[in-house]
């Protein structure tokens, strides 16, 4: 069973895409090891022999390489991998109970405390055993191959079904999305991201991009600018950085010169067109912006500095239905609504409005908080911060917000100063709470739960 499916597997590879799926060809890059599709191949074909015969794996594996083998040694046992942004303790014991038919493939250094959870098997590739096998049949495109959930920002993760065609199609988008084809001809391109691979982003961007477009991905996940600059240093050009607004903004505040990039890839929150001009210009380089949720993949690019219109893939389709806008396109098994707030501009470009549950409304004017967000971080002296509304238990009270900001060096009577001279009174915060962090998760995502939580430690908000 295992040589057969190892057998679909491969063939599956090498007519994705022949040129990028030389056996040869560097996948991922470690501690300057370059490590090939051949010892990937070989590594996933030893640990899919000593998988338990399961239905699920949870791969929380945070080195690339290792999740890669753990993605591959699934799919050669015909396993859905299951992939949540959220790996503690608490989580994992949750999808543990929603899926009886579970096991870990983890890297995690430390285990987890109590009882066990999804039975853990410990990944620990390092490309040892290459194969070389070639030229088999196919993976059928229905295949379930993954459960991606969404990152709970408003709420809890929900599941999405990831068949195996509709995953080569997503790294078919993420390539020309992120112009990888229009790189050097016969370049590996080399990425860095700063985004964990079991993000839907971080998944198209790192991982199915290395499977099916060719592409050496940075085996770790660097977030401190000096991490950031290391990594990059360490692989060949052309260089691609796949990041976020959050990291995106640090690394520009550090002014740390970075190796030469191809391109800087935005996603996870709008990224603003003075935050993109000045990375241009620090880092001599495009910044492309990308939008998209776990439903659908990735749906729309723009250059930030060029506008405020989104321009969608000729695949991909938009119309609006009803009060919403929804996503149509072949590899979809049917019509997304898209979660945000847009205005079209035509079936294949719009205009972001303001992000779904992102509007407050206080003694009846309205706001994005996301907008407010880009206000307060703006402030000369704020490093991050975040506006919060908490619930009233008086539903007729009105709800006034509270900002809290990691900025060591800025007093609040100077961000309420500073705020107060660019949005209107209603939404000035009640409080600011100076904080030595913000709880943003690997992808740089704040839920309103994690918000809440420490508003609530802090005695920013009552008790509900």
């Amino acid at each position: 069973m295992i040589d057969e499916a190892h057998q679909l597997f491969s063939s599956a590879l090498s007519r994705s895409n022949e040129w990028a799926w030389r056996q040869d060809r560097t996948i991922v890059w470690r501690a300057g090891q370059a490590l090939s599709r051949a010892a990937l191949l070989g590594d996933a074909r030893a640990l899919a022999a000593r998988l338990p015969e399961r239905r699920f794996s949870l791969n929380t594996c945070g080195d690339r390489y290792n999740f890669l083998v753990a993605l591959l040694a699934a799919v050669l046992r015909e396993q859905v991998t299951l992939l949540s942004g959220d790996r503690s303790h608490g989580a994992v014991t949750a999808l543990t109970a929603r899926y009886p038919d579970l096991y870990e493939l983890t890297d995690m250094v430390t285990r987890r405390t109590g009882s066990e959870v999804a039975q853990p098997i410990v990944v620990d590739a390092r490309g040892e055993q290459p194969t070389n096998d070639v030229e088999w049949g196919t993976i059928p495109a229905d295949r379930l191959t993954a459960i991606v959930f969404t990152s709970g920002t408003t709420g809890t993760p929900t599941p999405h079904g990831k068949r195996w065609g509709a995953l080569r199609v997503n790294a078919r988008l993420c390539a020309e999305y992120m112009h990888l084809r229009n790189l050097e001809p016969g370049a590996c391109p080399s990425i860095v991201a700063t985004v964990p691979p079991q993000h839907m982003y971080g998944f198209e961007a790192s991982i199915l991009a290395a499977l099916h477009e060719g592409v050496a991905v940075y085996s770790g996940q660097p977030l401190l600018p000096a991490e950031v600059g290391a990594a990059l240093a360490s692989m060949p050009a052309p260089r691609l950085l796949v990041t976020t607004p959050y990291h995106l903004r640090a690394l520009a505040r550090a002014r740390m010169p970075l190796s030469p990039l191809a391109a800087v890839i935005s996603a996870t929150a709008p990224l603003t067109a003075s935050l993109a001009g000045r990375a241009e210009e620090m880092f001599s380089t495009r910044v492309i912006e990308i939008y998209g949720f776990t439903e659908a993949g990735m749906v729309a690019t723009r250059r930030t500095v060029e506008g405020d219109a989104w321009h969608c893939h000729p695949d991909i389709r938009l119309h609006a239905d009803g009060g919403c806008c929804v996503v149509q396109a072949e590899h979809l098994d049917t019509a997304v609504p898209i979660p945000d707030v847009v205005r079209l501009i035509s079936p294949a470009s719009f205009v972001l409005c303001s992000r779904g549950s992102d509007i407050v409304d206080i003694a009846g004017k309205r706001a994005s908080l996301s907008g407010l967000n880009t206000i307060l971080t703006e402030i000369d002296g704020v490093i991050d911060g975040a506006f919060f509304q908490p619930r009233q238990r008086d539903v007729e009270a009105v709800s006034r917000l509270v900002a809290i900001v990691v900025a060591p060096n800025t007093s609040a009577r100077t961000i309420r100063q500073a705020l107060r001279r660019q949005i209107d009174a209603a939404f000035l915060p009640r409080r600011i709470v100076h904080v030595d962090q913000l709880p943003r998760s690997a992808a740089g995502k704040l839920t309103h739960n994690a918000l809440g939580e420490l508003a609530r430690q802090l005695g920013a908000v009552p008790e509900c």
